[in-house]
Formats: C-alpha cells, structure tokens, sequence
C-alpha cells in the first residue's frame, strides 16, 4: 500500500516519511510516524490516498510508475517492458536431454553422436560430462550438425528451458 498525496489538478506525490501539507502560514510538517497513526478519514482531509499497488504479470518488469486518476478513483500506472532473459551458464546432462527431447531434437543429437562422425571428444562429452556449460564450443559443433542447424538464439533458448526442469 502506499500513500499517494494529490497536491494539485491530479499532480501527486509518494509519501514515504516526513510530510508537509497545506501552504504558506497553514502549513504543517508532519512526522513520519504520523501516517501508520493517522485514520483513513484524516488522511482523506490532506487528500492522501491510500493506493494499492499495482499487480506485475510474470517476465515483466517496472520501467517507471506513477499516479493518475482512473474513473475516479487514485491508481498506481506501471510502465512495463519484458522482463531480460537470463541464459544459465550451466544445466545438467539430465535438463539438457530432456528439454531436446521437448524441442523434438534429442534423436537427431543422438544419432549424430552415435554416427561416428562426432568429433570423439564431444562424444566423450555426450556420454560423460556432468555438466553442459553454455560457453562450451562442442555444443554450437552439435547443434551445427543438426538439420536445420540450431542458432545460438535457439541454443540460449534451449538452454533456458532446461534450466526450467528440475
């Protein structure tokens, strides 16, 4: 919940301790305590406004806010923009088969493996590796091998849906 001062011709102001209110002579500085203290009917005589906050839908996040009127009634106004997408550095060998099998890929990654055209080292990696790091050249090596070979943006992708398996 916030506290939303409206000063003026729909202008307001956050109050997040000390205030004033009123102007000139009439003015009165209030303390920070005075806010948790006071009743919803003294807060409505100095115009403040208790104001729910906004909801934030998921993978997106606030760019600004503000306060505006909205059929009457004082609201929080988010701007909002994606939320960036966090490539993990790492998923385990489980995570990694799972969500190729999810993206219709794993047969394909295992038979190129299994051809013998792999070099022996991605191989190794295939069948020992405890871990696949992101950064590992071998996995732009396999997924270049694939038809229609994966880009990087679609490895990142893979990547941050096998992150999502636990």
């Amino acid at each position: 919940m916030a506290y939303v001062m409206e000063r003026n011709s729909n202008k307001f102001e956050v109050l997040t301790g000390a205030f004033r209110s009123g102007e000139g002579d009439h003015a009165i500085n209030h303390p920070p305590e005075w806010l948790a203290a006071s009743t919803e009917e003294e807060r409505a005589d100095l115009r403040i406004h208790d104001v729910p906050p906004a909801e934030v839908p998921d993978g997106m996040i606030v760019v600004s806010r503000h306060y505006d009127r909205v059929d009457g009634v004082v609201t929080e106004i988010l701007e909002l923009a994606p939320a960036p997408i966090v490539v993990p550095a790492s998923v385990t060998p489980r995570q990694l088969r799972l969500a190729l099998l999810g993206a219709g890929k794993l047969a394909q990654v295992t038979a190129f493996v299994g051809s013998g055209q792999a070099p022996e080292a991605a191989v190794i990696s295939w069948e020992y590796a405890t871990e696949f790091l992101r950064s590992d050249p071998m996995l732009n090596q396999l997924a270049g091998a694939l038809q229609p070979p994966m880009t990087a943006e679609q490895i990142d992708q893979l990547f941050v849906a096998a992150a999502q398996i636990q």
